[in-house]
């Protein structure tokens, strides 16, 4: 009996980079190379943004004007965090800025409590970056799940004709009862 071994041969590129330039080359890889979940794409849209940031800090939003110096004048036009994500993930430049908001706008906390659940959705994670800075300490003061408060403030939304934020900042604050809103978490 005879065995072969099939040998392969692949093509590779080996490449010397810092921390921060590997980190950015494994987070591009992720983000377009595998299927993602919402939370996901925000969190490693998130991170590479920082690292982008870090090593191009006159990207960063407000970097130029006020009297420094212009991106281009020297010679090196550093991209712009969108276009440059957009160009090496194949995403357009809207949906790396999509996802760039809601990876700084949702915890990290929040969107690893998501990750593999119905709630990892683009909508969801939507509405928790609109969301009241406030929200998640009112939602541990009632010992529940940010979500669950969300889900809560939207029926009463549809059901309370009152002032919702005026009453949600009064029960935070202490100075009405949770029981008058009507409705229980």
């Amino acid at each position: 009996m005879r065995s072969s071994f099939w040998l392969v041969q692949i093509e590779a590129n080996v490449v010397e980079a810092d921390d921060l330039r590997r980190q950015l080359a494994e987070y591009d890889e992720n983000l377009c190379g595998t299927k993602l979940s919402p939370s996901e794409r925000a969190l490693f849209t998130r991170r590479r943004k920082e690292i982008y940031e870090a090593l191009h800090p006159e990207t960063r939003h407000g970097a130029i004007g006020n009297g420094r110096e212009k991106s281009g004048q020297d010679g090196h036009s550093t991209e712009r965090f969108t276009a440059d994500t957009a160009g090496k993930t194949g995403q357009s430049e809207r949906v790396v800025r999509r996802d760039a908001t809601r990876g700084e706008r949702v915890s990290e906390d929040a969107m690893e409590v998501m990750r593999g659940t119905s709630a990892d959705k683009g909508v969801v994670l939507d509405r928790l970056a609109a969301a009241p800075s406030w929200l998640p300490s009112l939602a541990r003061s009632f010992g529940v799940t940010l979500m669950l408060l969300l889900h809560r403030l939207e029926t009463l939304q549809q059901h309370h004709a009152g002032n919702l934020l005026g009453e949600c900042l009064a029960v935070f604050r202490g100075h009405l009862e949770y029981p008058t809103l009507g409705v229980g978490l």
